[in-house]
Parts: C-alpha cells; sequence; structure tokens
C-alpha cells in the first residue's frame, strides 16, 4: 500500500490494510515523510518493493499523476492500482486499474443551525458536475523541475483545494489544469494556481508564479529570471549574528524583498525582515539587514542569531512567495498586509500574476 503523509492518506492506508488483513490477506505499506520524501509515489520507493518480491501496490490518496512510476512498476512486472481524489492530467496512469472519481458540486449561502447539518453530497447527483481541463506551456523553466498546485476561492470565502499540496515536480513544460466552469461560478469566484520551482524538500522555492483567474482557458506564460545572488555579510553587534543582504532585483520582482534566515546551532533562531520597495527607494537595488534590538528594553540576547553558528538564509524578490508549508492564499491574514505592501492591492482580481525569485544559501555570522 502506497500512501501519503496527510490525514486522508495515512488513515487511508489504515482502513484499507485493516480490510485486506480482516479478509485473510497480508499487506505491508510505505507513507512518505513530508520534508525527506516530498509529496508523490517515487522510483526508488518501486525499486525497493521489487527488491522484496512486492508484486502488486495500491496507491491511496496518491498517483493520479504518476505515470513515470507506474511504467517503471511495470517494467518490474509490479501491477499497480491506482485509487486517487486528486485531478488527473489528460492521460491516466498506465496502471491495472484507476480509481478516480473527480466531478465537484458548489453551495452556496449555506446557514446550518445550530446542532443542524447540510444535505447528503452525493458526486453522482444533479448538482454534480464535470470540471473543465486545460493545457498550460509554461516557459523559462531552464529545465528545471516545476509543480503546481490549485485552489479555488468563492466570493462567499469559501476555498475548495484542488491540489492543496504540490504536484509531483517534472520537468515537463506543458501541465493540465482543472477548473470550475465558467458557467457555475459567480463574479467574485477565482481560481488560485501556483507555479512553483523547487516546491519540494529543504530548498525551498527558488521561482514562482501565482495567478487568480475566474475561468481557466488554455494558456501561455513564463517565469521570471533567476534572482541573482546577493552579497551576505555580518554586521558586527556583540552576542547578535546580524546578517546584511545587497542586491539587485529583476523588473518582475521590483516590488519589494524578503530576507529570512535560520541558525543550524542546537537551538533554531529565526528572524525575517520584509521591506517594500516605498522603503527601498526608487530604482532596484535593495540594501537591508537585521536590525540591532540588543538595546531594546525587553528583549532577550538569547533570541538574536548566533555569531558562530551557521545560519541560512533566503533572499526573496517580488513578494510572499509560498513555500508548500505555508498558507496557500497569499490574501489571507497577515499575508494580505504584506501583499497589500508589495502590490498595492490587497484583494487579487481575475487575471492577477505575481511572480516570485529567491535565492539562498549558507553562512556564519
Amino acid at each position: 500500500l502506497y500512501g501519503d503523509y496527510d490525514v486522508d492518506g495515512t488513515t487511508s492506508v489504515v482502513i484499507l490494510k485493516t480490510a485486506i488483513e480482516r479478509a485473510g490477506g497480508a499487506a505491508g505499506f510505505h507513507v512518505p515523510d513530508r520534508l525527506k520524501d516530498g509529496y508523490g509515489m517515487r522510483l526508488d520507493v518501486i525499486d525497493r518493493a521489487a527488491a522484496e518480491g512486492v508484486q502488486l501496490i495500491v496507491s491511496v490518496d496518491t498517483g493520479i499523476r504518476a505515470s513515470e512510476v507506474v511504467r517503471h512498476a511495470s517494467a518490474l512486472a509490479i501491477d499497480v492500482i491506482v485509487t486517487d481524489h486528486h485531478l488527473p492530467e489528460a492521460e491516466l496512469p498506465p496502471a491495472l486499474s484507476v480509481i478516480n472519481p473527480n466531478r465537484a458540486i458548489i453551495r452556496r449561502a449555506l446557514n446550518p443551525a445550530s446542532g443542524g447539518s447540510n444535505s447528503l453530497i452525493d458526486f453522482n447527483a444533479a448538482e454534480a458536475f464535470d470540471m473543465t481541463a486545460s493545457t498550460w506551456t509554461v516557459g523559462n523553466t531552464n529545465g528545471e523541475a516545476f509543480s503546481h498546485s490549485q485552489y479555488f476561492n468563492t466570493a462567499g470565502s469559501s476555498t475548495g483545494l484542488f491540489h492543496p499540496v504540490p504536484t509531483t515536480e517534472r520537468t515537463a513544460t506543458t501541465r493540465t489544469v482543472h477548473g470550475i466552469p465558467t458557467a457555475r461560478s459567480i463574479d467574485g469566484d477565482l481560481h488560485q494556481t501556483i507555479l512553483t520551482i523547487g516546491a519540494l524538500g529543504p530548498r525551498r522555492a527558488t521561482r514562482q508564479i501565482i495567478t487568480y483567474s475566474r475561468s481557466i482557458p488554455n494558456r501561455t506564460l513564463s517565469f521570471g529570471p533567476s534572482l541573482p545572488l546577493p552579497t551576505i555579510s555580518a554586521v558586527s553587534v556583540a552576542d547578535a549574528g546580524l546578517l546584511r543582504a545587497q542586491g539587485t532585483l529583476p523588473t518582475e520582482y521590483i516590488s519589494g524583498v524578503a530576507l529570512d534566515v535560520k541558525s543550524t546551532g542546537p537551538f533554531a533562531r529565526f528572524a525575517t525582515i520584509n521591506s517594500s520597495r516605498g522603503f527601498l527607494g526608487a530604482g532596484a537595488n535593495y540594501d537591508v539587514q537585521l536590525p540591532d534590538l540588543t538595546g531594546v528594553p525587553g528583549w532577550d540576547r538569547n533570541w538574536s542569531i548566533r555569531p558562530g553558528d551557521a545560519t541560512n538564509w533566503w533572499v526573496s524578490g517580488g513578494g510572499a512567495i509560498l513555500d508548500f508549508f505555508d498558507g496557500r492564499f497569499i490574501f489571507y491574514s497577515t499575508r494580505r498586509n504584506w501583499a497589500g505592501i508589495l502590490t498595492g492591492v490587497t484583494a487579487p482580481a481575475d487575471g492577477s500574476v505575481y511572480y516570485m525569485g529567491r535565492a539562498s544559501g549558507t553562512v556564519t555570522p
């Protein structure tokens, strides 16, 4: 059983394993590590299964876009049954069987009484409908693998999760992007589609496009350029490892810059500085540094980045870049304030597109 690391993925493994065992069978399982393995089925896991003599793999909550992995399993004489509720590509994986009941239902203006409930959701009923499928062509990837995730945000502030975590990173530059038919949407409904290079694993996102639109037609768009590597230097302050970042932003990311740091010492310490273009001044240059707070009443020096600790840094240009563990809607709560400072708007509009780029490294202050 090949599961997923989230709630529906892990519980699906437990339910199916229990059912097989109660029927007199036996089944092993694999649940990936969210940070080490990322999302999706992996070739190395299939290789290990083949070495252990596995002849059948049943995926639960994953696999609908794992055509390459399924073909690899078939080449190793392993049958695969895919059960996954996520949205497929235009071509289904060549598995022994694919179970993927994808339809949508939108109910609006619901206000159940205390202790009440909504009526049964039946995807075979008349209120259910098929989703659209469009082809997006993505340029300027430089051959790097990228993923995409999708949300549908209603005018009433509800959110439907198409791909709440990024899909498996692939180098293919054409992708199937799903959507709610325009006839089923109303003014104020917006799809959010996020394309990310480097979404999975510890390196974090390096380039990103976030789009908003009511409909999802066929589309061609390109990533912005790689963010030029900044100059990172230490600022000499007793008992505080202060870092300074200096560089130049490409036009696509001109609206602002963020500096994130995290020490790798025995006690991890974090800091983030967000700087808008209004703060940075005219032009494309930036110069930001962690402030010296050691003289501020109530400041505890233990909170500072420690001098001598190797410290990871990330410089992001263009906006509130989204890592896969972040809240995925950049205009929610506190993120709304930062996005508003950078872009001049506090809510996305139909046709909005935001570009982000990030560079990273390690330095010892």
